[in-house]
């Protein structure tokens, strides 16, 4: 029996980032088979320090659900990999 296991992505997106930096994200996260549930912008805040040479990012929860284990060797890569996400933290819920 499978069950449903949820967690919640909190990304910082570049404020230099463009409108569709957000959906970028959106496609990557459902790419890996997880169903989104919910999301929020939490808006621009000021950072506690400089990250890139930035002083300031855009907050972004995701609330996702799968059943499927979770690759984490394969989501630090692809996160990673995107330019526009600063930083990112996933919690089991």
């Amino acid at each position: 029996m499978d069950t449903i296991k949820n967690y919640e992505l909190i990304t910082i997106l570049s404020p230099k980032a463009d409108a569709g930096a957000s959906e970028e994200v959106k496609k990557q996260l459902t790419g890996f088979g997880w169903e989104i549930t919910g999301e929020e912008n939490m808006g621009t805040k000021k950072l506690a320090y400089q990250i890139r040479k930035l002083e300031k990012g855009n907050y972004w929860v995701w609330n996702l659900a799968t059943k499927k284990p979770i690759d984490h060797k394969a989501l630090n890569l692809t996160l990673n990999r995107n330019n526009n996400i600063i930083r990112y933290l996933l919690i089991k819920k």
